[in-house]
């Protein structure tokens, strides 16, 4: 005899969850596998789990990540130049003037250059 055909019937899959989460499912009682198909159908319908959608938050990961390295750039070559001046003029001289930040060297850079067009 057994169970008659259903419509859409039941597949059994594997896969590993972590134990509190387990754990906290079971806690909820006896039918919690229904519980967790509902949960699952429902973020499917809501297009929760679409993979694609989530791209968006992910393009925006990958756009912070290269703001930060544009920053960190910009630092290492600061580093570089205050590196090139201490090896120059020693660094008792250097630690008499304020530091440079990327504003100020800027500003330097297009004075100098403001100059050199003027002669």
């Amino acid at each position: 005899m057994g169970r008659p055909p259903v419509e859409s019937p039941k597949v059994h899959i594997s896969f590993r969850l972590a134990s509190d989460v387990v754990d906290g499912i079971r806690a909820t009682g006896e039918g919690y596998n229904a519980r967790v198909e509902k949960v699952l159908r429902d973020a499917l319908k809501r297009g929760e789990l679409n993979s694609r959608r989530n791209l968006g938050s992910a393009a925006v990961i990958l756009e912070r990540i290269s703001e930060m390295r544009a920053q960190l750039q910009e630092q290492l070559d600061e580093l570089e130049i205050t590196e090139r001046v201490l090896g120059r003029f020693g660094r008792a001289k250097t630690a008499e003037r304020p530091a440079r930040t990327a504003s100020t060297a800027g500003a330097e850079r297009s004075a100098r250059s403001a100059k050199k067009a003027e002669q």
